[in-house]
């Protein structure tokens, strides 16, 4: 085993000898906690070069470990962690992600065990620094008929009128599904490859539209039901919080997901949508990240909250942040929080509903029908 657990014999803490926190063990020959020993393991499995622009003077501790990954690396080395332990480690069986879906994922490391009580003192605790597996999108296939089948219901209260056209978009009246049906018309989406990847046969583009967008919007409002942060919460400040981010939400869902945009009728508002998506696409958002940012987007201060709520929320937004920035460095970070305004300015709510739900909806708001969803 190349990760140990560190015993004190003298009853004081180990402390990681690169940032001087926790330690969780003994990781490539040297105590240290999970934070360094990813950041490590990435540096030498990638073959990241990286350059400080202080000269190699940069103090690394727990508060400014991310700042400069250069020093932080030249740290790891200089505490003799070791490159061939890396090199040597038993690498993933697949260099595939563990197959999980979305709307399955349950925030783990906000479980109630885990989670703070809301002090001050509190919000510098870090986070754990390993994701759990369920963080991991995955494309809609025989495993996901479960929640399928659940959509069909949800697609109801969305659309009165979708019970009538259930045989042709591949559901069935006994509550099951036609996957070979479902799968031509709303294939299998790689996340990375972005709007690009769903196919019609059919030529029906107005019906996929409508169907993809009602499929991302109850996955994402499903996504939200399944963190416990959000369950604890008052249920009138639950809606409060969907119905100032449901726009924003379904923007990121579709980058992960896909989106047919190409036959839609182009404007400005729409630009700005396919430009957001291909920054994602750019940035090559992981499933971590992006969950990270959706919690950033739904957990916001909006004044009609409950003053408890809004204390919460901050505890949150906090966590998520400190986590993105021990997991990919205070550079990338800068890039993934400049992504939220983009979003916010393209996720016109009106507009998304006018382009992506009227079929279903027609001129009911969305906002109203939220509440049926949660």
């Amino acid at each position: 085993m190349l990760a140990n657990d560190v015993k004190p014999t003298s009853g004081k803490e180990v402390l990681c000898k690169v940032c001087g926190d926790r330690a969780s063990g003994k990781h490539y020959g040297v105590p240290s906690c999970d934070g360094c020993r990813g950041f490590f393991k990435r540096s030498i499995r990638r073959n990241l070069q990286y350059v400080c622009k202080e000269g190699g003077k940069c103090m690394i501790d727990v508060m400014r470990r991310n700042q400069c990954q250069a020093c932080r690396f030249s740290k790891c080395l200089l505490v003799n962690m070791r490159r061939e332990a890396v090199q040597h480690e038993r690498a993933p069986r697949s260099s595939a992600p563990p197959p999980c879906n979305l709307v399955s994922i349950p925030f783990d490391f906000y479980t109630p065990q885990k989670a703070l009580p809301v002090r001050p003192a509190n919000i510098l605790l870090p986070l754990p620094t390993l994701m759990p597996v369920d963080l991991v999108y995955k494309p809609i296939d025989s495993q996901f008929t479960t929640g399928y089948c659940g959509f069909q219901r949800e697609l109801n209260i969305l659309n009165p009128a979708f019970d009538k056209q259930q045989s042709s978009l591949g559901m069935e009246n006994n509550n099951t599904i036609n996957l070979s049906k479902t799968n031509d018309s709303f294939d299998r989406v790689n996340p990375l490859k972005g709007v690009s990847s769903l196919q019609t046969e059919d030529g029906n583009c107005k019906e996929l539209i409508f169907e993809s967008a009602a499929k991302l919007l109850y996955f994402a409002v499903k996504w939200a039901r399944s963190i416990p942060h959000y369950n604890h919460l008052p249920h009138r400040d639950q809606s409060v919080l969907l119905e100032n981010s449901w726009a924003e939400l379904f923007l990121v869902m579709a980058s992960q997901w896909g989106l047919p945009l190409e036959n839609l009728t182009i404007s400005k508002e729409l630009d700005n949508i396919r430009h957001v998506l291909q920054q994602f696409r750019h940035l090559k958002i992981d499933v971590a990240e992006a969950s990270c940012l959706m919690a950033l987007i739904l957990f916001k201060a909006i004044p009609s909250l409950s003053t408890t709520s809004i204390e919460y929320i901050s505890l949150v937004k906090d966590q998520s942040i400190a986590y993105l920035a021990d997991k990919c460095g205070a550079f990338r970070l800068g890039h993934l929080l400049l992504l939220l305004p983009q979003v916010k300015n393209a996720a016109i709510p009106k507009f998304i509903q006018d382009t992506f739900f009227k079929g279903t909806v027609g001129e009911v708001a969305i906002e109203r029908l939220l509440g049926d969803l949660i």
